[in-house]
């Protein structure tokens, strides 16, 4: 009901819109009243529903002084038109890092994203290096396997965690 409601306020604002971007709201109001969207920390208002296909690019941290950023390199290897030689070329791309888990060095996956500053277009959305991210996944599951322990947590987040602890040791054995 709570998201028929929500639906229903949007009509209003749709009605001088064009088509697209009428649609476009319409399903980034649905992606909102999912339970699904309250979920993982920096990757809280981030949802794959309302959008087509983002690029996804596998870089290096070289810079984690900002804020809640990371600048990452990311090397593109071409062939020359005319001589069909190999050439390599970086490019450096400011990405949100809403938990400042990356540092420099690390090996990371960065997806395009709505503009969130003057140079930041990009979302950094985890390891790329397996092994780093199955110790990031075992830590998140022994803090949740921790908050399940208290006798007063709700099953949900017991399920949640035992889950978590499944997951990350089915992971750690194909590493």
């Amino acid at each position: 009901m709570a998201g028929q409601v929500g639906m229903s306020s949007l009509i209003g604002k749709l009605q001088g819109l064009s088509f697209h971007a009428s649609q476009a709201l319409r399903m980034e109001a649905q992606v909102f009243n999912t339970s699904a969207f309250q979920g993982f920390g920096s990757r809280q208002f981030h949802s794959t529903a309302h959008c087509l296909a983002r690029r996804k690019l596998k870089g290096i941290v070289v810079s984690d002084k900002p804020a809640k950023s990371v600048v990452v390199s990311v090397e593109t290897v071409f062939q020359h038109h005319l001589y069909r030689k190999m050439l390599k070329r970086r490019t450096k791309y400011m990405a949100h890092d809403e938990t400042d888990e990356f540092k420099i060095g690390d090996k990371v996956w960065i997806e395009e994203h709505r503009p969130l500053s003057a140079k930041k277009r990009w979302m950094a959305m985890g390891f790329a290096d397996e092994a780093k991210d199955v110790k990031v996944l075992q830590e998140r599951a022994n803090k949740m396997q921790e908050k399940a322990n208290d006798e007063d947590a709700p099953t949900k987040t017991k399920k949640a965690a035992e889950a978590l602890l499944r997951a990350a040791q089915v992971v750690s054995t194909r590493v």
